[in-house]
């Protein structure tokens, strides 16, 4: 009868060992990928080289504007929050997608740079005819604008 209660209570030890074994395997990735994934790079290092929500931001993203909105002022007060003072919110538009509303902002664009054709570099006096819009993008020291 003893040995039926020992060979019992070894069979419960071993099963309760590998039940919390299991559970370790399957729990443990969520607090190693969670925090990972809070990463600002395009592909998850280790560790990471500063802290985004970009890849939640990405997936439950919409094209509204609203929740662009609602992302940005909490980002804001969450850095409000944990003492960052010292950084300036800036936002831009190029319209609101509809032909319309962005069609105008290039011919507004490409009439502003018209007559500061002699300040452009090479690269943005082709870019009126292929894409106005990324002329504010140049990165060369030698564009004026």
């Amino acid at each position: 009868m003893r040995m039926g209660r020992a060979r019992s209570s070894l069979a419960s030890f071993l099963l309760s060992g590998l039940g919390i074994a299991v559970l370790i395997f399957l729990v443990m990735p969520i607090f190693i990928v969670v925090p990972m994934s809070f990463s600002a790079s395009r592909f998850l290092s280790f560790p990471p080289t500063a802290l985004s929500p970009r890849w939640y931001l990405e997936f439950f993203g919409s094209p509204d504007p609203y929740y662009d909105y609602e992302i940005i002022a909490m980002m804001h007060a969450i850095s409000r929050r944990v003492g960052i003072e010292d950084f300036a919110l800036l936002l831009n538009s190029i319209g609101c997608g509809s032909p319309d509303c962005r069609g105008g902002y290039v011919v507004r664009i490409n009439s502003y740079f018209e007559d500061r054709r002699g300040e452009l570099c090479e690269d943005c006096r082709r870019r009126p005819e292929k894409n106005p819009l990324r002329i504010p993008d140049c990165k060369p020291d030698a564009c004026d604008h």
